[in-house]
């Protein structure tokens, strides 16, 4: 349960007591007690969200041992983590998953080491960053196959970046292969966080201009990139950080 509602109850606790002591006892200090409870009540209600973010940061949720076995196994960057650095990412990777809206499209639900992984690819980017939850970008939708959006309603895509409304969007069919077959196939979360880090940190836009991959497999080669897409343009940046995500090189 979440500390607001936590708060909720217990303020709607008193303010029972407080109503059976204002009718029942006749109690005149009952009313100005009242007054206060109610008061914090529909604060809290309607600061709810800020509370709740305000209580996980103050207690960071642990990292499942079950997802961070995977991260161990399927996110090659996570085991390049310093030591002394590798608490505060597991606590910026729970506050960073339960800080963004997933929604799901054409699909029942979706699972947690999906969203741990969608997260983790932002994160080791910007975790040294003030702004490391890469805001306003809050929803991520992920659709079960290539899809038509309204930004783009002509051509079946892979993955998108709606920068005006602060949301990425994502086809689990080429989605899944970048993270459960890492480097082998084009990571599009990467590269499409890639663009959202650079439209928050422009400055940085060309720190891997002159990043030259070795040993570039067919895969990801501009051109068979802009068919995975299934977009005719590639952006250029985001294109290289996720080359030297996946690489490591």
């Amino acid at each position: 349960m979440s500390f607001s509602k936590r708060l909720l109850i217990s303020l709607g606790l008193l303010g029972l007591a407080g109503l059976y002591l204002l009718f029942f006892e006749a109690s005149d200090w009952a009313l100005y007690a009242l007054i206060p409870v109610i008061v914090l009540f529909m604060v809290v209600y309607v600061s709810a969200a800020t509370i709740d973010w305000w209580a996980l940061k103050r207690n960071p949720p642990q990292l499942p041992g079950s997802i961070r076995e995977m991260l161990i196994k399927f996110f090659p960057p996570y085991s390049q983590i310093p030591k002394s650095e590798l608490q505060e990412f597991e606590e910026k990777l729970g506050l960073f998953v339960r800080a963004k809206d997933f929604i799901a499209k054409g699909i029942p639900d979706i699972p947690e080491d999906v969203k741990y992984l969608i997260a983790a690819q932002a994160l080791i980017m910007s975790r040294h960053k003030e702004n490391w939850l890469l805001e306003p970008y809050f929803r991520i939708v992920l659709y079960p196959h290539p899809f038509l959006s309204p930004a783009m309603p002509e051509t079946a895509h892979t993955s998108e970046l709606h920068e005006e409304d602060g949301v990425l969007i994502f086809s689990l069919e080429q989605l899944l292969p970048g993270f459960f077959s890492w480097g082998k196939y084009f990571n599009i979360c990467t590269y499409e966080w890639a663009k959202a880090y650079y439209s928050l940190f422009p400055e940085e836009r060309d720190e891997l201009k002159d990043y030259q991959p070795t040993n570039l497999q067919k895969e990801f080669q501009p051109e068979e990139v802009k068919k995975f897409i299934g977009l005719e343009t590639l952006d250029r940046p985001g294109y290289l950080k996720s080359l030297s995500h996946t690489m490591g090189d």
